[in-house]
């Protein structure tokens, strides 16, 4: 019964013709298609213009960048960055691992496990995020300082 009811509509509403499918001009017609009309307008609209005060570019506390410290000392091709985040967290943000360096000289098992490294350097757990990415979540005091010191001094210490 519902089958032959939506038949029926969808005839009334539509009528076929051997250059395509088209409306009929009707009172309901009409009224479809402005609804039609008016829920894809809002829809597109919706998509490609987000409502106000939502700005696309806000970052979340932890996405922001609060300070950020060049290393010198550590890799000639690329020194590393320690960024401090919105939430305190730090990111240590290497060009290279291994460094380049390390892989000159041979050394590239010394960087294996470098997040156990850098984490008996500060004395917290360090997150080995991406190959190029450590982060401290939780760092103490003075860790941005210690791991500059740390990373400046590195070929002093292992050699």
């Amino acid at each position: 019964m519902l089958k032959v009811g939506a038949e029926n509509i969808l005839r009334s509403c539509f009528q076929l013709k051997p250059e395509g499918i088209f409306m009929k001009k009707s009172p309901l017609n009409l009224i479809v298609g402005g609804v039609f009309a008016v829920i894809g307008f809002y829809v597109g609209y919706s998509i490609f213009n987000p409502p106000r005060g939502a700005d696309s570019t806000d970052k979340t506390l932890a996405q922001k960048v609060v300070e950020e410290v060049q290393v010198e000392g550590f890799e000639e091709e690329g020194e590393p960055t320690i960024r401090v985040m919105g939430d305190k967290s730090i990111q240590i943000m290497f060009n290279f691992m291994p460094p380049m360096f390390a892989e000159e000289a041979n050394r590239e098992a010394e960087f294996e496990k470098f997040d156990e490294v850098i984490s008996k350097v500060v004395g917290v757990p360090v997150i080995w995020e991406d190959r190029e990415l450590f982060i401290i979540q939780t760092p103490p005091d003075g860790t941005v300082e210690k791991i500059k010191n740390w990373l400046s001094n590195y070929h002093q210490k292992t050699n």
